[in-house]
């Protein structure tokens, strides 16, 4: 995860041959939503 001024990065492997690149406002749950994006499935 990164975070800037006006967004939080979070990039995570997604299986073995994708990664999920997802933009969130500052004030977002960060840790929520990468809780919730763990439990996708190719």
């Amino acid at each position: 995860m990164a975070e800037y001024e006006k967004i939080k990065r979070i990039t995570m492997p997604l299986g073995d041959e994708h990664l999920l690149y997802i933009t969130i406002e500052p004030e977002a749950d960060h840790l929520r939503i990468m809780e919730r994006a763990r439990t996708l499935k190719l």
